[in-house]
């Protein structure tokens, strides 16, 4: 019983420290690119998830001679909007055909809301660059790794004291020679 034990948590160490090399290794450019067409008058929006690490969106409107509105709202403005209450953007710009700008810090969905207030159908490409490390995989790896290597300490201990030598008296049966 206790060799499944100690092989199981043997893997599961193994398999968290991979996670953690490869998600380490990983941890380099994100980017994402997505197109909506918008109407006039109308509002498109786009969802993404954010990490908590700086987050880069590059917007382009086509054709370039139109003007959009575009409002970053988190999850929880969202849901404020949702219920009819007020709420703060996390970053708006108005009137623009072009936009390069960042948002960090914030962690959970997010929607971009592109409104047209030009008078002819655009098409809005925003594409979203995010750097580091991704905490989910990062975390996960981490949990894993900590929870085989804590199995196999405790594996070890509970040999020991079964052996008799962690206190130092000899294990029962055993022969003392003087």
């Amino acid at each position: 019983m206790t060799y499944w034990l100690r092989r199981a948590m043997l893997i599961l160490a193994t398999a968290g420290l991979v996670g953690l090399l490869a998600s380490l290794s990983a941890s380099g450019e994100d980017v994402r690119r997505d197109s909506v067409a918008v109407m006039p008058g109308m509002v498109a929006p786009l969802t993404y998830y954010l990490h908590g690490n700086s987050v880069r969106f590059l917007v382009e409107v086509v054709p370039s001679r139109a003007r959009v509105n575009i409002v970053v709202v988190s999850g929880e403005g969202l849901r404020r909007l949702a219920l009819g209450l007020s709420a703060r953007p996390v970053r708006e710009l108005r009137r623009v055909n072009e936009a390069d700008f960042r948002v960090s810090g914030t962690v959970g969905l997010h929607v971009v809301l592109v409104e047209n207030v030009s008078d002819v159908p655009v098409t809005v490409h925003v594409t979203r660059v995010s750097r580091g490390v991704q905490p989910g995989p990062l975390y996960g790896s981490l949990a894993a790794t900590v929870t085989g290597l804590v199995g196999l300490l405790a594996l070890r201990i509970l040999r020991a004291r079964a052996s008799g030598s962690a206190d130092g008296a000899p294990a029962q049966g055993a022969q003392v020679s003087a």
